[in-house]
Parts: C-alpha cells; structure tokens; sequence
C-alpha cells in the first residue's frame, strides 16, 4: 500500500509491480506498507465466516474489482450484493473493462446505479446487468450524468 501525504489518494501495489489507478505517486514519495491480502472466499473460511452472515461487499479498489469479484464466488452464489466504483480506466491497467463485465454478467442479475439514490423520491428499480455495457461505455466516454469517468454501482446476485 503506497500512502502520500493527501491520504485520500492511497495506492495498492501489487506484488508484480502494478500500481492502483494511475500511478500518480511514486513510492519514493510515500510511506510503504505491506498488508496481507486474500481472496475474499478464503478470507470468509480463515475468518469463520458463512455468507449468510455477510449483508453486503463494498469494494472501492482502484481497478482490482475484477479480482474481488472473482475471488467470492460463494457470496454471490449467496445472494450477497456487491457496492463496487466502476471506473473503466482503472480497470484497463488490471485486467481489462471487458474482464469486469465478464465477471458482472457471470455472477450477479441486476445492477443499481449511484445516482439512483440522490434524493427521496428516486427510483431505485434494478436494471438488468446488459446495462453494464452502456455504463462502461458512458463512463469511458465520460458522459454519464454528471460529466464523471466511474461511478458507483450496486451489483446484485
């Protein structure tokens, strides 16, 4: 984990190197700390823990979604949604977009996008999970609704 000193832009950097979204800061100018990881169905097992006790997975990993999808398979398979930033950018440097859609259309049926929770009174129906590909699209484009390149998105089994 690279930690500069605007700790609101703290990296992951994996240990072939790969460096969280964009690099931005080098690890001269950071404070390095190494963090155990593990895939989240492996976590569940060491930590004694059954899906049916998990309510929900928030992800906001700099393009290692991909990899949080595929590593809690039981979850999903659960029933258990996942909150995930899809930023397409970030996702190209780790795998890929269309990897993440992959995943997205593998294991869950519906999404729910961020902006269907601004204000009372918003429809928070789910859409089907085709609606990906638009998302990925705007967001690469960056015209979503608010001019951003990611969005938050709740994925649902």
């Amino acid at each position: 984990m690279l930690s500069p000193q605007d700790s609101g832009h703290s990296e992951v950097k994996s240990s072939n190197g790969k460096q969280g979204f964009n690099g931005l800061y080098a690890q001269k100018q950071c404070q390095v700390m190494h963090v155990p990881s593990l895939p989240l169905d492996q976590l569940m097992e060491s930590s004694s823990l059954r899906s049916e006790e998990i309510a929900l997975v928030w992800s906001d990993t700099q393009g290692y979604e991909s990899e949080v999808i595929a590593s809690g398979e039981s979850l999903w398979k659960s029933g258990v949604p996942l909150w995930v930033e899809v930023a397409p950018q970030a996702l190209e440097i780790h795998g890929g977009a269309s990897r993440f859609e992959s995943l997205c259309r593998q294991h869950f049926r519906q999404l729910i996008l961020d902006e269907q929770f601004l204000g009372s009174g918003r429809d928070q129906t789910p859409h089907p999970i085709d609606r990906i590909t638009e998302v990925l699209r705007k967001l690469q484009q960056g015209k979503d609704f608010r001019g951003r390149d990611e969005q938050d998105v709740l994925l649902i089994p």
